[in-house]
């Protein structure tokens, strides 16, 4: 989506959001879980389910504002805003996860760390390359 975004094409973006909406059937069940993460995913589950307050519908529209920084920054070609935003998003991620759901909200901290690694990369990687072209 990021890629998209910094190449202006709508029809990527749109593409990318699809995708990410159907992406949980393209992946098999995992054959092992972690009771962690099935005790997490149960308290994001009830969470969803539960009694929407005024500051759970304003964190719950933390999520669509992610998504608008992260296209405007990429939009913009600011990469610097762009590492920010997803590493604020994964900073605020980890903390919620954390604070409400307590031990099982440790469960997602060294895979979501990990993908703001590659992230953070690749990015980095994307961006230089981009640069290199630019000048040639």
């Amino acid at each position: 989506m990021v890629v998209f975004a910094y190449k202006k094409s709508f029809t990527g973006i749109f593409a990318s959001i699809f995708a990410l909406f159907t992406s949980m059937f393209w992946f098999p069940v995992p054959a092992k879980t972690s009771p962690q993460v099935l005790e997490f995913l149960a308290f994001e589950m009830d969470y969803l389910k539960g009694t929407w307050t005024t500051p759970k519908i304003v964190i719950s529209l933390a999520v669509p504002l992610f998504f608008f920084m992260l296209l405007m920054a990429a939009w913009k070609r600011n990469w610097k805003w762009l590492i920010g935003i997803i590493t604020g998003a994964a900073v605020l991620k980890f903390i919620w996860s954390i604070a409400f759901s307590g031990e099982a909200g440790m469960s997602i901290l060294k895979p979501a760390l990990f993908g703001l690694i590659v992230c953070i990369a690749v990015l980095g990687y994307f961006f230089r390359k981009h640069k290199q072209q630019q000048k040639s």
